[in-house]
Parts: structure tokens; C-alpha cells; sequence
């Protein structure tokens, strides 16, 4: 077979699910924004910034909202997005985008099954169709956010675990130069990415530089030191450019303007239905925020700023005597909610008489086909870590410790701030699949005839996610419409 039709056959899946993902952005999101719900500032869709998020996508006179938390942002989406919402709609060109984000990961994920996993074609199809299909990833396919676009940079960064590239890599070179040209431009690239969408991801780049650098301990720990601060220099330098470029709009001289067609832009406030679950007090909401804020950061402000910020961040982060508590709350959450979505309940959102959608605190109410599927998939998770452990092959090794340590950062950031894990899931969902296909690839050296029941339960797992997804879909337009 010609490279071509090698390369066309790699393409064929990802760009399936890329038309997949797309049409759920198209629909889905065209009929959450003409309730107008991504003009709505009050988070009314599992805590997801619609507004800040379409804003940043689309706009370079905006206020820059959270900037320092998604630092590139604007930089790297706005000057594209700001001319492609002329003809499309800011909107929709916000949930394309996200589409394509999450098509990018699905074929960072079916790469790294391929090249690092050496899973055969039918297993690459099964294990990102779950992926693809999940409630977590549907979800923010069409609800924009960034963490769908900080989870592409996440899996970009675990595909350069490959390990023709880490040969090369983990040597020890005179110049930075030579170890750019020899593969270390990559996980530099994508850390940059990771962090620049996502603040927190530097943990993330620590690891991946650890896990790449090369023997003894010491120039390992040097090589990390250096990429990440390297990194850091260079989110910050970008972040500079972009404030330069586009000076944010002063947050007490900014409005927000709800899009034009929007039913936000016809009537003065969006309601939520009830659900039949009905409204529920959500354990770890937090109080209201400060009504006062500082005017922009500066020297002359410096205290009153950084109390500010202290203490409108302090109001999200869980108590240190509830945090046991928290932790064993959150695991359901953390592992299930974001395959197979339970039906979510409502609260209360503050200052409103808006009803906002959630799974805080987790309250088990599966549908029959989800309830199905997750006891079938439990089955089949176990039986595949029992037979494969979490012992992989040594190429493989470094890719393993990456979905683990990312999966316990970011277990450990959720339980620690956030009130609602499923918008961060994201970041964590793939790094979970990987970890159990890395499983099943050492399994399958172990136990080849292994692979004909695990495909079969894969097949019916899929099926159910399918149903399920599509009633949590669903419902979620039940509730708003």
C-alpha cells in the first residue's frame, strides 16, 4: 500500500469524528446559545464560563476575563475567531472550534494507540469511539469552555512519548539547539500550549520534562528545571504581546453584550425549566462573591488587589476538614459521571432566579442503559488490569507514569478547588482510557485470546454510551428549552 493511502487510512477515523463532534457543536450549540445561554455570565451549564469563553474566543477589545488563569487564550484563538464570528456568528464559531479541539484530541489519543501501544485497528476504532462518545466529551463539544481546548494540549503533550522520539531525547546534548532538532521542540510546543490554555498544566509540564530527561538524577532534575521555566518564560513573554496588542478592556468600564439573535438579546433574563429531580442545595456551593472590586492590577493597588482575588478564589477552595469528606464525594464524579452522566440536578444560581445544571454532589440517579454500561464496563476495566496490571512493556513505561501522575494532580486540584469536577473532566478523561488501553496492550502479549471477549464488551459498552449520551443530551435540551 502506498504512503498515501497509509496516511488517508490514519486520517479516515479522526475526521469521522471530527464530522461527528462538528455536527454536535453545530446543533447543539446553535440551540444552547438561541436560548441564550452562552450570553448568560451566571455559569449555568455545569459551572462552564460560556460567556468568558466565547468572548475570549472571538473578541480582542474585550475585558480578557481570567487571563491569568488561560493566559494565551486570546492570543492564540481571537485574531482567527474575531474574523470567522463576522460570518458565523461568535457562537458558533466558539463551538467549531472547541469541535475541532476535541477532534485533535481523539486523534492524539488514536495515534498514541498506534505508535506507542501497537493496538491493532479494531481496537484504535473501539477505544476512541468511547472516547469520542462520552458524556464528558459530548458535553463540551457543544457547551464551549477551555478545558476540552487545555485537554488537546494535554494529549499532545503524552504523544511524545513515543519512543523512536525519546531515544533521541534523553541523550545528553552540548546546546540547547541540538536537542531542539533532535525531538525536544515538541514537548516544549505543547507544553507551551498547556500552559498557555490552562494555568495549572504546568504540573503536567514538570512531569513530562521529568519523564524525558535524561540519566543521572541530577540532569534530570537540571533539563526539567530549564524546559519549564522555559516554557513559563515564553507563556509569559506571549501573554505581554497579547496585553500589548490588545489592551484588555478595564473591567469596571466593560459590559457585557448579550449576541445579537440571542433570546438573552430579546428578553431581559434566560429561565431554566425544573427538572423532575428538582432543585437541590449543592453541598459545597459557594457564598456569594465580593460586590467591590479594585480597579486593574498596579503597584499603587497591589494589596487590596491581591486580597481580592484571595478571597473571590478562597470561596471555591474545600475547607481542610471537609476535604476527606470531599475526596470520597468526588471519586464517583471523577471516574463514572464523566462516561456514563447520571441525570444531573439543579441549584440555585446566586443573585438570579436562574437554575443552574449540575452533578454536584453526585446523587447515583443513572439511566437503565447507563447504569448497564457502566456495571459492563467495570467488568471488562477489570478484567483487563487483572490480566495486563499496570505493569506495561518498558517503551511504554513513561507514557503510564504521565496518565497516572496527570489523573492524581488533577484528582487532588478538584477535590481542592472547584465546585463542580465534570467541567475540569476533560483533562483527565483520555489520560484514564490510555492508562486501561495500556493495560490491554500488555494483556494482550500475556493473554492473546483475550482480545475477542474484550472487544465484544467493548462493542456493547459502546452501544450503551451511545443511548446514553444522547438522553443526557437530551434532557439537558429539556431543561433549558
Amino acid at each position: 500500500m502506498s504512503p498515501v493511502g497509509k496516511s488517508g487510512q490514519r486520517l479516515l477515523f479522526p475526521l469521522l469524528m471530527l464530522v461527528i463532534l462538528g455536527t454536535i457543536a453545530v446543533v447543539g450549540g446553535r440551540q444552547l446559545a438561541a436560548y441564550g445561554l452562552f450570553d448568560e455570565p451566571n455559569n449555568v451549564l455545569f459551572e462552564a464560563d460560556c460567556s468568558r469563553v466565547v468572548e475570549n474566543t472571538t473578541s480582542l477589545s474585550g475585558e480578557q476575563g481570567r487571563a491569568r488563569v488561560h493566559p494565551l487564550h486570546v492570543l492564540l484563538l481571537a485574531p482567527v475567531g474575531s474574523l470567522l464570528a463576522r460570518l458565523l456568528g461568535a457562537p458558533l464559531v466558539t463551538v467549531l472550534i472547541t469541535a475541532l479541539a476535541g477532534a485533535g484530541l481523539l486523534y492524539n489519543v488514536e495515534r498514541i494507540l498506534a505508535e506507542q501501544l501497537g493496538l491493532q485497528r479494531l481496537d484504535r476504532a473501539l477505544v476512541v469511539a468511547l472516547l469520542g462518545v462520552s458524556a464528558s466529551q459530548v458535553t463540551f463539544t457543544m457547551v464551549p469552555d477551555t478545558h476540552l481546548l487545555s485537554a488537546f494540549a494535554l494529549s499532545g503533550m503524552a504523544r511524545t512519548f513515543d519512543p523512536r522520539r525519546l531515544e533521541r531525547v534523553e541523550r545528553e546534548y552540548e546546546s540547547p539547539w541540538q536537542w531542539l532538532r533532535a525531538g525536544g521542540a515538541a514537548p516544549l510546543a505543547w507544553s507551551v500550549l498547556g500552559i498557555g490554555m490552562l494555568g495549572t498544566n504546568v504540573i503536567a509540564v514538570v512531569v513530562l520534562h521529568y519523564l524525558q530527561g535524561p540519566r543521572p538524577f541530577w540532569r534530570r532534575v537540571w533539563r526539567t528545571s530549564l524546559c519549564t521555566v522555559t516554557a513559563l518564560g515564553i507563556v509569559f513573554s506571549l501573554h505581554l504581546a497579547q496585553r500589548k496588542l490588545w489592551p484588555p478592556t478595564p473591567f469596571r468600564e466593560h459590559k457585557f453584550v448579550a449576541y445579537r439573535g440571542s433570546a438573552a438579546a430579546q428578553s431581559p433574563k434566560v429561565v431554566v425549566a425544573p427538572t423532575a429531580v428538582g432543585p437541590r442545595a449543592n453541598a459545597f456551593s459557594p457564598p456569594p462573591p465580593p460586590d467591590v472590586r479594585p480597579a486593574d492590577f498596579s503597584v499603587s493597588n497591589f494589596a487590596p488587589y491581591v486580597k481580592w482575588v484571595w478571597t473571590t478564589n478562597s470561596r471555591f477552595m474545600t475547607p481542610p476538614a471537609q476535604w476527606p469528606q470531599r475526596l470520597v464525594e468526588l471519586l464517583p464524579e471523577f471516574f463514572w459521571i464523566p462516561f456514563f452522566a447520571p441525570r444531573f440536578g439543579l441549584t440555585p444560581k446566586p443573585k438570579t432566579d436562574l437554575l443552574g445544571a449540575t452533578f454536584e454532589p453526585s446523587d447515583f440517579d443513572f439511566r437503565v442503559p447507563g447504569l448497564i454500561g457502566l456495571a459492563l464496563g467495570m467488568l471488562v476495566v477489570g478484567r483487563v488490569l487483572v490480566a495486563g496490571g499496570l505493569r506495561p512493556q518498558p517503551q511504554t513505561r513513561p507514557l503510564l507514569f504521565f496518565c497516572v501522575a496527570l489523573i492524581a494532580a488533577y484528582l487532588f486540584i478538584v477535590s481542592w478547588y472547584g465546585d463542580e469536577a465534570f467541567l475540569f473532566s476533560p483533562n483527565w478523561v483520555f489520560a484514564t482510557v490510555l492508562t486501561i488501553a495500556a493495560s490491554y496492550a500488555t494483556a494482550l502479549h500475556k493473554q492473546p485470546q483475550l482480545q475477542r471477549p474484550v472487544r465484544a464488551g467493548l462493542l456493547c459498552v459502546l452501544g450503551l454510551m451511545i443511548v446514553n449520551s444522547a438522553l443526557h443530551i437530551s434532557d439537558l435540551f429539556a431543561h433549558v428549552g
